[in-house]
C-alpha cells in the first residue's frame, strides 16, 4: 500500500469575498511509485500556517498570538509546525520578531520546527535560537525568482549551497521548496524540465526532501502529472512532497484523507484563534468539513 505525507498550511484570500480565512493548504508526498489511486495507510501533516500563511499579513501580528498558535497546533498532535523564518525585515516586516517566536514556542517531544533560513545568515542565527532543522526556498521561474528573493535562480542556488554546507556540519536537515512549478504570475506556463531541474539541484545539494509548490494554485491533474513525471526521473519519489492550492477545490479531499490520528477539534480552535486575533471570520470549508467528521 501506498504512503502519503501530507501538510497544511493557512490564511489564503477567501472567494466568496470575506477577506481572508484560515484555510489548510494541501501538501501532498507521494511515496510509492506512480500512478496510485487507492487511498494511502500513512500520512503526515506539516503544518506551515505561522510562517507561510502570516507572512504577508498586512496588520502586524503581535509575537505573543504567533506563539499562541504554535503552541496550538504542538497540541493538536501535528508532529512538525514551520514556525517562523529568518529573513531580513526589510524583505518580511511579519517575521522580523523570529528570535522571540523561537524561544518562546514550548519545544513538545516528537513535534520538529523547522524554519525558513534563506542564506547563510539567517541559518546561522536560527541555530543560535535553538533551530533543529530547516528550510531553503527557490523557484522555477527567473522572474518570480528575482520578484521573491531578489535574485536569478542561479544566484539563489549558490547561496542555498552556503546553507546546505553549513547544515551538514551542524548536522542539521534541509527540507527545499521550489515554487510556480505548475505555473508563474508572471511568466505563466513553467516547464517540466525546468522545474525537475532545479528541484535535482537542490536533491544534489543536501535537501533531504523537496517540496514542489503550484504558487497560484493553476495545476490540474494533467499538468500536475506531467511535472511529477519529469522530477520523478531525477529524484526518488520518497523524497517529493507537493504543495497544492485549493483554488480549483482540489485540496480539500486531499486534506480530509491525511487528518488521520489528529485532534480535529483543537486543530480547528487554533484556527479560531488566529482569526480572532486578525479580527475575521473563519469561513474555512475545510474547517467547515472536518468539524464534521
Amino acid at each position: 500500500m501506498s504512503k502519503i505525507m501530507l501538510a497544511m498550511s493557512g490564511w489564503r484570500a477567501a472567494p466568496w469575498g470575506l477577506g481572508v480565512a484560515w484555510t489548510p493548504r494541501a501538501v501532498l508526498r507521494q511515496v510509492s511509485s506512480l500512478p496510485t489511486y487507492s487511498f494511502p495507510t500513512e500520512v503526515k501533516v506539516v503544518e506551515v500556517g505561522p510562517r507561510d500563511g502570516l507572512q504577508n499579513e498586512k496588520i502586524n501580528v503581535p509575537t505573543e498570538v504567533k506563539i499562541n498558535l504554535i503552541n496550538m497546533l504542538s497540541e493538536s498532535g501535528l508532529k512538525s509546525v514551520e514556525a517562523t523564518s529568518f529573513v531580513s525585515p526589510k524583505w518580511v516586516p511579519q517575521m522580523a520578531d523570529h528570535v522571540k517566536v523561537m524561544q518562546g514556542i514550548k519545544k513538545y517531544p516528537n513535534v520538529s520546527y523547522p524554519v525558513l533560513t534563506p542564506n547563510l545568515t539567517g541559518f546561522q542565527t536560527a541555530v543560535e535560537c535553538g533551530a533543529k532543522e530547516v528550510a531553503i526556498f527557490g523557484a522555477a521561474s527567473e522572474l518570480f525568482s528575482k520578484k521573491n528573493i531578489n535574485c536569478t535562480i542561479e544566484e539563489s542556488l549558490q547561496r542555498f549551497k552556503a546553507v546546505t554546507d553549513a547544515a551538514k556540519e551542524a548536522n542539521i536537515p534541509v527540507r527545499g521548496y521550489v515554487s510556480c512549478v505548475l505555473g508563474c504570475p508572471y511568466e505563466g506556463k513553467v516547464s517540466p524540465s525546468k522545474v525537475a531541474e532545479v528541484a535535482h539541484k537542490m536533491f544534489a545539494m543536501g535537501c533531504y526532501e523537496i517540496s514542489l509548490g503550484d504558487t497560484i494554485g493553476v495545476g490540474t491533474p494533467g499538468s500536475m502529472k506531467d511535472m511529477l513525471t519529469a522530477v520523478l526521473d531525477v529524484i526518488p519519489s520518497k523524497a517529493l512532497a507537493v504543495h497544492c492550492h485549493d483554488t480549483y477545490g482540489q485540496a480539500l479531499a486531499n486534506i480530509l484523507v491525511a487528518l488521520q490520528g489528529i485532534d480535529l477539534k483543537k486543530l480547528t480552535e487554533a484556527g479560531t484563534y488566529i482569526c480572532k486575533a486578525l479580527g475575521r471570520r473563519s469561513n474555512s470549508k475545510v474547517a467547515q468539513a472536518t468539524c464534521k467528521l
